[in-house]
């Protein structure tokens, strides 16, 4: 993986100093701090301000989209500075290159905002609580001549985000409906053309007007960082709350020295970075319901599919641009570093019915993307550290290093390997789970969305008879609910029969039919 040239600027958990990026002024834009060796948000970062947050906007008194737009702009300048534009989404908020919605960011919010139209116009919200380490939607409503509505946790983002509810994004390096869709760069000709019909001011959207200026190529960056720390946050935690702390406690050092044992330069040998078999006691893989090949199998055909997956969303907002040659990060860098150490981990949590997809930031739960515009291997060492900091007490480290080659904290591996297979030995083997849930199968734990995704994605379907629907477009997706689309889809969830949608799962219960067909609803008449 790449360690060095990163313009982001991000912070760690636990970090205290300020490092800002080459690119960003302080002071001009939201710089999160940088610890020099991860690039991860320390969590003072993330947590909500007393003097800006979602039940302060409750105060504003503003009674249109524009006042509450100018009170939030002399509120929290920084916030205009921080801002990602997507030109085709799967929200609730339609995007199209004329009118795109825009996503701002500082600490703990996130803000989107797109006008639907003339007479009614919503901003969605996502607010981190870090101290319960999960996160919750609202939405604020605008119609013309009425008091602005504030709907809190709002039932509706569930059918997207899930319940528990989770970010939604692109791990780095290619966000194929956002603006800088490539590492941050601009690439085809479409999508320069349209960086610069943003520049130009030509989209009549108040919001755009206020964000024209800004460097969409580095933002994204830092966001994706940002959505990943959180997302890494919930998901580990999520896990550690379930069992971590019980059956999965004494893979503590197996988990540290996966993650921070590799060899991490450029030409990192896949089976060198097949380690696992270092931290188990000799025979003690045998006792698994799963075997390594058969995860190494899933992680690696699963991420080829997501990048694919990309690519196709890409050419379909920029069908008239070149595609740059190797766009995102390739499969074989993937496959030596990260498809390496994902399989890794997840050969352990799949053998007690667990997932490390809990901690992805795609909608979907199909691939084990967790790449960042750090070094996630390092991120994901440094938030388990924070959710288990004992660990350091019971382990010895050298140092804490400057810069991004040696991460955070160097373990002495032959220690790890030591002290893992002597914890290990002393565990009861995990009870058999029923089955293996594979990335390539529809799963019950998807959000309602992304199970339709899933079989109606963008590569085909294996039967050739499911017909792809744009759910990850909902301006496309809204013409289709126009003609017909939303009535079969009605029938289909409500049905009882072999026919009954999502196939191979349980049916929908009332509540999850109720949001869908409402946000189902909602996106056929803003169009």
């Amino acid at each position: 993986m790449m360690k060095v040239k990163y313009t982001v600027c991000l912070v760690f958990l636990l970090c205290t100093g300020t490092l800002y990026s080459a690119h960003a002024v302080p002071g001009e834009r939201f710089d999160l701090k940088i610890n020099a060796s991860t690039g991860v948000p320390e969590l003072d970062e993330l947590k909500a301000s007393s003097q800006f947050n979602y039940e302060k906007f409750k105060t504003y008194g503003s009674d249109s989209y524009e006042q509450f737009l100018s009170h939030l702009y002399n509120d929290n300048t920084n916030l205009f500075k921080n801002s990602v534009v997507i030109h085709a989404s799967g929200s609730l908020q339609p995007s199209t290159q004329e009118h795109p919605r825009v996503l701002l960011y500082d600490r703990n919010l996130v803000l989107s905002f797109r006008i639907q139209d003339a007479n009614s116009k919503a901003i969605e919200i996502m607010e981190f609580d870090d101290k319960n380490l999960n996160v919750k939607f609202h939405e604020i409503i605008f119609n013309q001549g009425e008091k602005p509505l504030f709907v809190d946790n709002s039932p509706k983002c569930t059918v997207c985000h899930g319940s528990p509810a989770k970010p939604i994004w692109e791990a780095y390096d290619f966000w194929p409906t956002a603006m800088g869709s490539f590492s941050g760069i601009t690439l085809s000709s479409g999508e320069k053309n349209y960086l610069t019909t943003i520049k130009n001011g030509d989209i009549n959207d108040e919001i755009i007007h206020y964000i024209q200026g800004n460097d969409f190529k580095t933002s994204i960056d830092t966001f994706t960082a940002y959505l990943s720390q959180i997302s890494s946050l919930i998901g580990l935690n999520k896990i550690k709350e379930d069992d971590l702390e019980k059956e999965l406690y004494p893979y503590r050092f197996y988990f540290l020295g996966v993650v921070s044992c590799v060899d991490h330069s450029h030409e990192s040998d896949l089976n060198k970075n097949i380690i696992y078999k270092d931290f188990l006691p000799a025979l003690f893989e045998q006792h698994f319901t799963l075997s390594f090949d058969k995860i190494f199998d899933d992680v690696l055909t699963s991420n080829k599919l997501a990048k694919d997956h990309l690519f196709n969303l890409y050419l379909d907002s920029f069908p008239e641009g070149k595609a740059p040659n190797g766009i995102g990060l390739s499969l074989d860098r993937l496959r030596t570093m990260e498809i390496a150490i994902s399989s890794q981990l997840e050969f352990i949590l799949a053998n007690y019915g667990y997932s490390l997809r809990e901690l992805t930031v795609g909608q979907r739960k199909d691939n084990y993307i967790l790449s960042t515009p750090n070094i996630f291997e390092f991120n994901l060492q440094k938030t388990f550290l924070y959710l288990f900091p004992e660990v350091l007490k019971q382990i010895s480290y050298k140092a804490i290093y400057e810069t991004l080659e040696n991460g955070y904290y160097e373990f002495n591996c032959e220690e790890l390997k030591q002290k893992s297979n002597e914890e290990l030995a002393k565990i009861n083997m995990p009870k058999t789970i029923p089955s293996f849930i594979s990335a390539l199968s529809v799963n019950t734990y998807e959000s309602t969305f992304g199970k339709c995704i899933h079989c109606h994605s963008n590569l085909g379907s294996d039967d050739g008879l499911t017909p792809y629907i744009p759910f990850e477009n909902t301006a496309k997706l809204g013409l289709m609910l126009q003609n017909g689309l939303y009535e079969k889809i009605v029938d289909r969830i409500t049905r009882a029969d072999e026919k009954s949608m999502p196939k191979g799962l349980p049916r929908l219960n009332q509540d999850e039919q109720n949001n869908l067909l409402q946000v189902l609803s909602q996106i056929r008449d803003t169009h």
